[in-house]
């Protein structure tokens, strides 16, 4: 096809090709991730954030997930240390 058109067109075809493909893999991305429930907080894929710790009494699963979210230590430790 690009034989037959001119050369100056090419390039913005190329372009618009390439736009188009991102964009609709983009969406077939999300709507996998949507369906697995990626979106949703109470989705198996978060319980392991969502589990109470039993040492920690007086936050619960929910302050828990918030704190590992914003990326703050969990369980006490220290900044640059992997909680067990």
């Amino acid at each position: 096809m690009a034989y037959t058109l001119p050369v100056d067109i090419v390039p913005a075809l190329g372009s618009g090709l390439l736009i188009a493909t991102s964009l609709v893999l983009l969406v077939m991305v999300n709507v996998v991730q949507f369906r697995a429930g990626m979106f949703d907080p109470r989705s198996r894929l978060y319980a392991p954030l969502l589990q109470a710790d039993s040492r920690d009494t007086e936050t619960g699963a929910e302050d828990q997930y918030r704190r590992a979210v914003r990326g703050a230590p969990v369980d006490g430790a220290a900044v640059g240390e992997h909680a067990m």
